[in-house]
């Protein structure tokens, strides 16, 4: 799920997709319907040509293309109960783990999700790029449920990298809760919160 209007995401899987299978662009699109699905819960600037839509990514932009845009954008305040967070809450309760990233701890997107009531018993991993020792200390005193979060200076793909999350998260054999003391031993040991 993204909070993210735009259409970066399904612009890279599509393509990582393609490149990384050698696939035809029907069997790209295939292949992303049946195994990822992406939920913008606060709505999104239409859909990528590539998927089916009408939108060129990073196409040009005109008064057209911002008027046919602005109508899947939705507002919505602290509203956790509102139909649209309905998907969002599901999978978080059906997760094994959540990887939570580029995610700025929003007040009000942290009670949108009910991050708190229904991530208790999950491993999460959160990439922290620029957040310092002030907001770690600050998470811990939220009653979020235990996050392991990366280091400050690592992007998402340096924290996915330098975690080996997802070779974790597709390893055969492997727990949670293996892939948990793993990646929890690195990024504490790279960055510690004084007491």
């Amino acid at each position: 799920m993204t909070f993210n209007y735009d259409l970066s995401i399904e612009y890279f899987l599509f393509h990582a997709f393609r490149a990384s299978y050698k696939l035809s662009e029907t069997e790209a699109r295939k292949i992303l319907d049946e195994s990822v699905r992406i939920t913008h819960v606060y709505g999104q600037l239409g859909q990528i040509t590539e998927l089916g839509g009408d939108r060129e990514y990073a196409g040009e932009v005109s008064p057209s293309t911002i008027s046919s845009s602005s109508k899947g954008l939705k507002i919505i305040g602290r509203a956790p109960d509102d139909p649209v967070f309905d998907e969002a809450h599901e999978a978080i309760l059906e997760s094994e783990f959540l990887a939570i990233l580029g995610f700025g701890y929003d007040a009000t997107n942290v009670a949108n999700l009910k991050l708190r009531e229904r991530s208790r018993d999950k491993y999460a991993f959160s990439t922290g790029f620029g957040m310092g020792y002030g907001f770690r200390a600050w998470m811990r005193s939220t009653n979020l449920p235990p996050i392991t979060i990366g280091a400050s200076k690592d992007d998402v793909a340096a924290f996915l990298h330098n975690s080996a999350f997802l070779q974790w998260a597709n390893t055969p054999g492997k727990t949670s809760l293996d892939m948990n003391n793993a990646i929890h031993k690195h990024f504490t040991q790279s960055f510690v919160i004084p007491d």
